[in-house]
């Protein structure tokens, strides 16, 4: 039964850190896109600028 205790508590020690693992490669990706799309827009605006 102790074991079992353990086993449990280690369990949702676990899953909250694999949950904010998930979102800060979320952010990351999110991130990357966002700097993708401030590139083209600076890439367009330097076009339109001449």
């Amino acid at each position: 039964m102790i074991l079992n205790q353990r086993d449990a508590v280690l369990r949702r020690v676990e899953s909250p850190e694999r949950r904010l693992g998930r979102r800060i490669g979320l952010g990351i990706r999110l991130a990357l896109n966002y700097a993708q799309c401030v590139l083209i827009i600076a890439a367009c605006l330097k076009y339109l600028a001449g």
